[in-house]
């Protein structure tokens, strides 16, 4: 009994296993395809830039989605940044003696706002990472049964515990669709 890699999640499985015990790929259905699929990311960045905004422009909410981890990147990069120069105010304005009540009034104002920001971004990261991998999940599904690619996601542990239930989530509607 030989191991062979997963196409869809890169796993070593039997070569006589029907379906891939890390991502439920099915290996009866996709038995033809399997032999000529390549991997997305060892595409050129521009087929692989072209192969997403077509995946974008049949599922608009995808992009809507990914538009808005981009901003909650820039937000969580931008409080970063602002406790930073914040810090650095606090430190000179010690240091030359310059600290008065007006400026630790200014001080704890804005230490407040940035500790609010931190909190919701804190509230968001999880759940944006949990619909990102559920985009990844359509995208690979997507690449995978309509361009015959593979679109491997490396997960840690906790990542593959959300991503198996989100596959059985997935896999009920498709069924209560039929």
């Amino acid at each position: 009994m030989a191991l062979t890699d997963c196409p869809c999640c890169g796993n070593k499985v039997s070569d006589s296993a029907n379906r891939c015990p890390k991502c439920g790929y099915d290996f009866t259905a996709n038995k033809e395809i399997t032999n000529r699929q390549t991997n997305f990311f060892k595409l050129p960045e521009n087929e692989q830039q072209t192969l997403r905004k077509e995946f974008y422009s049949a599922f608009p909410a995808e992009k809507k989605h990914m538009d808005k981890v981009k901003r909650h990147n820039i937000l969580y990069y931008a409080v970063t940044v602002f406790i930073c120069i914040l810090t650095v105010l606090f430190i000179i304005l010690y240091f030359t003696k310059a600290f008065n009540i007006l400026s630790l009034i200014v001080f704890a104002v804005f230490l407040l706002i940035s500790l609010i920001l931190v909190i919701v971004v804190k509230i968001r990261t999880p759940i944006l990472n949990k619909r990102t991998l559920l985009h990844d999940i359509r995208l690979a599904n997507w690449l995978n049964e309509s361009k015959q690619l593979q679109f491997p996601i490396e997960l840690t542990i906790k990542q593959q515990i959300i991503y198996n239930r989100l596959i059985a989530e997935e896999n009920s509607r498709k069924e209560k669709g039929k």
